[in-house]
C-alpha cells in the first residue's frame, strides 16, 4: 500500500511540474501578442534580379 501511495505521489508531482512548465509566463504572452507593423517589402524586380545573379553564377 505504501508503494502504491509513494508512486501515485510522485506521479502526480511530475504531473503538476509538466503543466507549469507548458503554462507560459505572462510576460512571454504579452510578447507574443505584439503586432508587428514594421515590415520591409521586397519589390519583384528586386526579386528577378536576384534570380538572375543567381542563374548567371
Amino acid at each position: 500500500m505504501t508503494d502504491y501511495k509513494n508512486t501515485k505521489k510522485w506521479f502526480l508531482l511530475s504531473v503538476a511540474a509538466t503543466a507549469l512548465l507548458l503554462i507560459p509566463r505572462r510576460s512571454s504572452r504579452k510578447d507574443n501578442t505584439k503586432i508587428v507593423s514594421n515590415h520591409d517589402t521586397v519589390s519583384e524586380s528586386s526579386i528577378n534580379d536576384a534570380r538572375e545573379n543567381a542563374a548567371s553564377k
